[in-house]
């Protein structure tokens, strides 16, 4: 079983592994943040005007993050998303 995974995982291009990761690592961001703030989804969708569901794609890594959506989770959460260029 453990030979077929990395048999189909070595045909997922690039770009989508990376893709995948960094969504994946902004949603465990929100989440860690979310926790220290004491602040649930619900109350954060409430705080930011946005949909609930969003956020859960948000923090779940399902989303295809634009940067005007980074922008308002770090203004937001007083986080910094990105750091480098």
């Amino acid at each position: 079983m453990k030979n077929i995974y990395q048999n189909l995982l070595k045909q997922v291009p690039d770009k989508t592994r990376r893709f995948v990761r960094h969504s994946v690592d902004i949603g465990n961001l929100i989440l860690d943040t979310l926790k220290t703030k004491d602040l649930s989804i619900q109350d954060y969708a409430k705080q930011i005007n946005e949909a609930e569901s969003d956020i859960i794609k948000w923090a779940t890594g399902t989303f295809n993050f634009d940067l005007k959506t980074i922008a308002l989770i770090e203004t937001s959460l007083s986080i910094e998303i990105i750091k480098r260029f």
